[in-house]
């Protein structure tokens, strides 16, 4: 995963990274509860979406109920000076 991608994508692809699920069968508007997400697997995905250079809103990243709402709780991560 890159910066270079739309948020949508890295939002997806990290959900399905901490769920062990393919990312093909994730739509933007598929409701996280109905894939079992919880707060654990929140916390792994922040993670996992810092390790490709962005950043999330923790409480709207908790609040999240799809995919989509995931992706607008990204920030790109800026340099350290």
């Amino acid at each position: 995963m890159s910066s270079a991608e739309p948020p949508v994508s890295i939002a997806r692809d990290a959900v399905a990274r901490v769920l062990g699920i393919d990312a093909t069968t994730l739509r933007a508007d598929t409701p996280l509860v109905s894939l079992g997400w919880d707060s654990l697997a929140c916390i792994c995905w922040s993670d996992a979406v810092g390790e490709a250079g962005w950043r999330s809103d923790a409480v709207a990243a908790l609040r999240a109920a799809s995919v989509a709402d995931l992706a607008s709780c990204l920030m790109i991560e800026e340099a350290s000076p």
